[in-house]
């Protein structure tokens, strides 16, 4: 199965948000996507963790953008 390709201005996207997801992160990720926000990206966050010797973590994340309510749609190519 291929995906569609659309140009991320023609998603009607009016609000963008960023979300771990973890295992909290990732019901919370789940309600929005069924709430009609649109996964734009996953990516992992490498990041050193401060309160320990330094040691680097990696978390992984989500970018979900906002369809506007006016459009509800992907405009059609």
């Amino acid at each position: 199965m291929e995906a569609e390709s659309v140009n991320l201005w023609e998603l009607g996207i009016t609000e963008v948000t960023g979300h771990n997801l973890e295992s909290s992160g990732r019901d919370k990720v789940n309600e929005m996507l069924r709430e009609g926000w649109v996964l734009l990206h996953i990516y992992t966050l490498t990041y050193k963790d401060e309160s320990d010797d330094g040691t680097w973590r990696q978390r992984p994340m989500a970018i979900l953008g906002r369809v506007n309510a006016k459009n509800g749609e992907v405009v059609d190519k």
